[in-house]
């Protein structure tokens, strides 16, 4: 009976040292589109952005975590529309431009990692946002050749939040008894959006975690 319970009473305070925070920071590349095109633009490209964040996780078992925190992100696309008038001769109208919404965002989720010094770790969550502004850059051409340009940059105001689908995957590196190196890459999808179309992508970190 004795050997029971030292055992369970082993687990306990093992289990009770393994639990901890950490807080960490990473900073990347976000390459994002819409989920379905438009009969307005002729093509529809990935548009190439920045993404930062900061998180904090509780560590409630030596390989299970959840976390949350905030998110700085650009998210949008780039397209082109060409478009041919006859006017006594044939005139072609094209315009291409980068459509960037930056999103202000919460991150929750819940993760697994194995216990390294070069591990493996996966999260799984959702991805509350909210966009604040809007920054168009679009060039027209009028051939025969004219060339303009048209920028502008608005503020959105909405009480509206933002739904996506986070998936990560990444690898750590221990540097320290209490500082880890991160490289990851997250895929989100937006799930309920207040604007006409929907975002998907991948984002891409580097960062660092500290142990608590």
């Amino acid at each position: 009976m004795k050997n029971i319970i030292t055992i369970v009473m082993s687990g306990v305070c093992l289990g009770a040292s393994a639990q901890h925070l950490s807080i960490g920071g990473k900073v990347g590349s976000a390459n994002t589109t819409i989920i379905h095109g438009s009969d307005f633009f002729d093509s529809i490209e990935m548009l190439d952005s920045f993404n930062a964040a900061f998180n904090m996780e509780y560590h409630f078992h030596p390989n299970v975590y959840t976390g949350g925190g905030v998110m700085y992100s650009q998210r949008g696309f780039m397209n082109a529309t060409i478009t041919s008038y006859d006017v006594g001769y044939e005139m072609t109208y094209s315009a291409t431009g980068d459509y960037k919404y930056e999103y202000v965002s919460i991150p929750l989720y819940i993760g697994a990692k194995t216990n390294r010094n070069l591990y493996p770790f996966i999260n799984a969550g959702i991805l509350a946002s909210r966009p604040v502004t809007l920054t168009v850059q679009r060039e027209y051409t009028l051939h025969k050749p004219t060339v303009f340009m048209s920028n502008g940059r608005y503020k959105l105001v909405s009480n509206e939040i933002d739904v996506a689908l986070l998936t990560e995957a990444g690898v750590g590196y221990e540097l320290s008894d209490n500082l880890s190196a991160t490289f990851s890459a997250s895929y989100i999808r937006d799930m309920k959006s207040q604007l006409a179309y929907k975002f998907h992508g991948v984002l891409t970190h580097v960062g660092l975690r500290y142990n608590l």
